[in-house]
Order: C-alpha cells, then sequence, then structure tokens
C-alpha cells in the first residue's frame, strides 16, 4: 500500500515504488492476469478498481539482465582468448624466425660443401 504524505494537487501523479518482496508478489499476479489497482480516500476505497496488465518488456527485464550478465562474462572471455591468443602467436612467430636462421645455416654449409 502507498501511503502519500499529502494530498497531489489536481493533475499531478502520484509514484509508487515496491521493494523487491513486494515486486515479486506483483509480477507474479501481472504474469496471471488478476492485479487490479484501487483507490482509497480517508479509508474508503473508491468503487472503480483499473486492472493492471503487463507489457512484454516488464516480464522480461529478468532475462534481459541475465543477458547482460553473461555478455560481460564472455568480453572477459574473449580478452583472455585474445590474450593468450597473441602469446602463441609471438611463439610461433619467434619459433619461425629460428627455423628460418637454422634452414639459412644449413644451406650455407651444403652450399659450402657442393663448392668443394
Amino acid at each position: 500500500m502507498v501511503y502519500p504524505s499529502e494530498v497531489p494537487l489536481a493533475g499531478r501523479a502520484i509514484v509508487a515504488s515496491y521493494d523487491t518482496t513486494e515486486a515479486e508478489t506483483i509480477d507474479a499476479s501481472l504474469a496471471n492476469g488478476e492485479a487490479y489497482l484501487a483507490l482509497s480516500v480517508n479509508g474508503t476505497e473508491e468503487s472503480t478498481r483499473t486492472r493492471l496488465l503487463a507489457v512484454p518488456y516488464a516480464l522480461k527485464s529478468a532475462d534481459a539482465q541475465a543477458l547482460i550478465e553473461q555478455v560481460g562474462e564472455l568480453e572477459a572471455e574473449t580478452t583472455a582468448l585474445g590474450t593468450s591468443v597473441q602469446a602463441v602467436a609471438g611463439a610461433l612467430s619467434a619459433n619461425v624466425t629460428a627455423l628460418q636462421g637454422q634452414t639459412q645455416s644449413v644451406n650455407a654449409t651444403l652450399t659450402g660443401l657442393l663448392t668443394q
């Protein structure tokens, strides 16, 4: 329930927020389609109630939050893999350079032997 501290001026909105426990109850009610908003003035409930309906984005916000967290985890994994790939590429480059040096040395030795 929401109890405003003072009567709002005509045309002004009353904004209400809920803690987690109440929000979970509201989510379940909206999912079942059985939530209504009623207005009470001085303890007397007005006869007209308004049915509350969930909009798809409100019900899917938890899914969206979970996906945001998964994207963050995947970004971290991608960064780690990128670092690992760079290290492997550096090691391979060093090996190729060493093999090229050995090939030149062997070629020089063979050339020396063939010219004798």
